[in-house]
């Protein structure tokens, strides 16, 4: 389920970042319509509004890819068993190692605790 919260939101950024590109297209044309006389003054003050609400969406879409990257790391991490056999030999890293809530009893029981 991690992989596809990590594509969903890597996805919807792509398309974000599209539909900001043709924000700032509407833009430069409403712009310049309004120079030209040929629109009202409140277009571009919309089109602009639409702007920064895609902008706030692109904020959000970005937490949503870091939180998904931590939750897919998290999970991954709890996969490989926490600590792995080739573990320095200092006490405080076997001490984290077997106070970490990643660890499963077994796992602090046959890796952590070794000399």
């Amino acid at each position: 389920m991690a992989w596809f919260e990590r594509l969903y939101a890597e996805r919807s950024l792509v398309l974000v970042d599209a539909m900001m590109a043709e924000a700032d297209l509407q833009i430069t044309g409403t712009t310049a319509q309004l120079a030209a006389g040929k629109m009202g003054a409140a277009d571009p003050v919309m089109v602009r509004g639409q702007r920064a609400s895609l902008a706030d969406r692109r904020l959000e879409i970005e937490r949503t890819v870091r939180r998904a990257e931590a939750r897919l790391t998290r999970w991954l991490a709890r996969t490989r068993g926490g600590c792995r056999r080739e573990t320095p030999t200092s006490p405080g890293f076997r001490r984290a190692c077997r106070d970490s809530p990643r660890t499963s009893t077994t796992t602090r029981n046959s890796r952590c605790s070794r000399p």
